[in-house]
């Protein structure tokens, strides 16, 4: 042991030994410690599938969502199909709110002509700022200016949204809806802004947004 102290070389060459078997134990720990991270995303990504042996002794995958998967059942057609989903967004939106009482129906009484010659008149102003897009509230004191099976409707020979809609394409401007989900019918049919929403409104709105969505030709 005194030998190999007092000899530099020989130190010096252990030494160098020690360092080299270290790090190339560190480096195999981290190799295997990223494949076994790797094997384990792999796992998760694939489903956790499994092998299963055939009658001739040939081996198959399962496929998530077979027998004993934990994320599938074996019925078909449980997920339905994916609806592709189109919207329409101009490259650069200059937009205006287009607001019952404020912009168009500004008194009540109002005659279908003259209620067409408001909705025109707000959105030629609209087209004269240089907008390109029209945002419709479609709120009105407390009922709704849509025609709709689950929500108070303003009482009008017009069906107010698709005239205004109308005009809008008619300038070529986009249309988008502010849809305010807090308002729904209390229990004498007006429309009020609710603090608390439990299921049954839940319910209520997404049937209303799905007719909502079926009847009207927005962006």
């Amino acid at each position: 042991m005194k030998m190999i102290f007092k000899n530099r070389k020989l130190l010096t060459a252990l030494l160098s030994a020690v360092l080299i078997m270290v790090t190339a134990g560190s480096v195999l720990v981290c190799c295997l410690r990223g494949y076994g991270e790797q094997l384990f995303s792999f796992s998760l990504r694939s489903g956790f599938s499994r092998e299963t042996k055939d009658d001739d002794g040939t081996s198959t995958p399962e496929e998530p969502g077979g027998s004993g998967d934990l994320t599938g059942t074996d019925e078909p057609g449980d997920l339905p199909p994916a609806v592709p989903v189109t919207v329409n967004i101009p490259s650069e939106m200059h937009a205006v709110i287009l607001s019952a009482g404020k912009d168009y129906l500004l008194s009540d009484g109002i005659s279908s002509e003259a209620l067409k010659k408001e909705i025109d008149a707000a959105v030629k102003k609209a087209d004269s700022l240089m907008m390109n897009t029209a945002v419709i509230d479609l709120n009105y004191g407390d009922t709704v200016i849509y025609d709709s099976s689950y929500m108070p409707v303003y009482s009008s020979d017009v069906d107010i949204l698709e005239y205004i809609i109308q005009s809008c394409r008619e300038s070529n401007m986009y249309v988008y809806l502010k849809y305010d989900l807090k308002y729904l019918p209390d229990a004498r049919g007006r429309l009020c802004e609710k603090e608390q929403i439990d299921s049954s409104d839940i319910t209520l709105i997404d049937l209303n947004i799905k007719e909502l969505c079926t009847e009207y030709a927005f962006d």
